[in-house]
């Protein structure tokens, strides 16, 4: 990698955040107990390819959504009062909106091949996710090749989502990992 590459990368790392506390660990232990529909996850334009993202998905219920949509706000304050210039064209005080929440699970030998999360079709400012639980081995986000971010119960990461920030989920080796998606726009 060149030199002039490396900088690049080390100044995009800064706007890669972990914001801790935003969920209680009660409230993400009966988000995993919860029973759910579970559906095979699928990438851009809707398409099924087991090659790149293996992985369930379900929705939240009415509870979960106000929880959610809480943390999400809490989030976004948080991470646009120490990044102002990412988020300048939109005031705290205006309204934020984002795509709705999921829930992620991965099992053992499951992954996300890296990505981006924007489109023309579906621009994003930021992606969120929310670790609901830790009784799992794998299962890390790694950006830029090698740049590994593992959040906590609890904790949400959060960081742009453009072109500039291909990230994926390496895969489980052990355990499930569960998680919260949502994106703002």
């Amino acid at each position: 990698m060149s030199i002039e590459l490396e900088k690049l990368n080390t100044n995009l790392k800064k706007y890669i955040a972990i914001i801790p506390n935003v969920l209680s660990t009660e409230f993400c232990k009966l988000a995993v107990e919860k029973k759910r529909k579970w559906y095979t996850a699928k990438v851009g334009n809707n398409v099924y390819d087991p090659d790149m993202r293996n992985c369930s998905v379900a929705h939240v219920d009415a509870e979960e959504d106000k929880i959610f949509y809480n943390a999400v706000a809490k989030v976004y304050e948080i991470y646009s009062n120490n990044f102002m210039n990412l988020t300048s064209s939109q005031n705290l005080g205006e309204s934020v909106t984002d795509t709705g929440y999921e829930i992620l699970r991965y099992k053992k030998n499951e992954f996300y091949k890296c990505h981006t999360d924007d489109s023309k079709s579906d621009p994003r400012r930021l992606a969120l996710s929310f670790i609901l639980n830790e009784d799992f081995c794998g299962g890390e986000f790694q950006f830029f090749s090698s740049h590994k971010v593992a959040p906590k119960i609890g904790e949400a990461l959060v960081f742009p989502a453009n072109f500039t920030y291909p990230h994926e989920v390496l895969e489980i080796t052990q355990g499930t990992r569960h998680a919260m998606i949502t994106w703002i726009y």
